[in-house]
């Protein structure tokens, strides 16, 4: 039961984290002021404010999501914590030494 639920959830991290490299690559899209409703890559043209706005707003999204991707992974050591086989607790030992090396760099970049 464990094995199906490792595998998915690994896969899922790492999709998040390439969605994560793959977006900080892409420009942020800014509609330009008037009444146009075309976008433009933040190219040094446009109001700076703007584009500090839309950086806020994307850091603030991506850091919920990784919030979610943590406490996800929590609940999994909780589970793997409660089986009977000792790998599964192994495991769980392993997931929480990596969540705390993630409050380490967090705290780190402080």
């Amino acid at each position: 039961m464990t094995r199906r639920l490792l595998g998915p959830l690994t896969v899922a991290a790492l999709g998040f984290l390439l969605t994560v490299v793959h977006a900080a690559d892409k420009p942020i899209p800014l509609k330009t002021s008037g009444k146009s409703n075309k976008t433009e890559a933040p190219s040094g043209i446009g109001d700076p404010r703007v584009r500090i706005d839309d950086a806020a707003t994307q850091q603030d999204q991506l850091k919920r999501q990784f919030d979610e991707f943590k406490q996800s992974l929590l609940r999994l050591a909780q589970r793997l914590e409660n089986s009977s086989r000792q790998e599964d607790r192994d495991k769980a030992a392993i997931l929480r030494q990596a969540i705390q090396r993630m409050g380490e760099a967090a705290r780190a970049e402080r």
